[in-house]
């Protein structure tokens, strides 16, 4: 049986570069006026009160791996060349996701209701921001976890719906992490609900001994 790891909470810092990039602002390219900068800080501090962050994560065991797929201990199978390509060389692979929650997106409804489309751009992207940050997040605990096993997760991961990794592959993950446990849906597309909710794969691989 794969064993899950949820967090109710998850203290994340404001990540702050990386939601003004997502909002069109460059480092050292684009000049904002003193009092521009501070309502956008505001709004981005009122968007992350609202943020609840919820994550999960679980490790499991390859019952098989091809250049074409993977297939875990549990039967599950995950057919995509690059999923596989990211897994080449692993021990485990690491299933993980987070969701921002439904405040966030109430209000973001709300504010697009009464034409503030202004702000409800900035709370969209302050959301999806600290979502992919939960993630980080996992990825960041559980490389620290996994020292004492000598191993360590991938710089880098993958999630559904890019590439050759159909948003279908979604489900499959839905249910090895149990989502419905964190208040999140998955619709008739694949798509999972509240939006700003996000998962992805991993590898977890044996360090090598020096």
């Amino acid at each position: 049986m794969i064993k899950r790891q949820r967090f109710e909470r998850i203290p994340l810092d404001i990540p702050w570069r990386r939601i003004y990039y997502r909002l069109g602002f460059a480092d050292g390219k684009t000049a904002l006026a003193a009092e521009q900068q501070r309502q956008i800080d505001e709004c981005i501090c009122r968007a992350s009160a609202l943020v609840q962050v919820q994550a999960v994560y679980a490790r499991a065991a390859f019952e098989l791996q091809t250049d074409e797929q993977v297939g875990l201990e549990d039967g599950t199978v995950f057919r995509s060349r690059s999923v596989a390509d990211l897994l080449r060389g692993a021990v485990e692979i690491l299933i993980m996701a987070a969701t921002a929650g439904a405040e966030i997106m109430a209000r973001i409804r709300q504010l697009q209701a009464e034409g503030r489309m202004q702000e409800a751009v900035i709370y969209d992207a302050t959301a999806s921001e600290l979502s992919d940050a939960a993630l980080d997040w996992l990825m960041d605990y559980v490389r620290r976890a996994v020292v004492r096993e000598n191993k360590s997760v991938t710089a880098r991961r993958f999630s559904a719906g890019y590439g050759d990794f159909p948003l279908e592959n979604q489900g499959l993950i839905f249910k090895l992490l149990a989502l419905t446990e964190l208040g999140v849906r998955l619709n008739a597309q694949h798509i999972m609900e509240p939006e700003k909710s996000v998962s992805a794969v991993a590898g977890i691989v044996q360090r090598q001994e020096l």
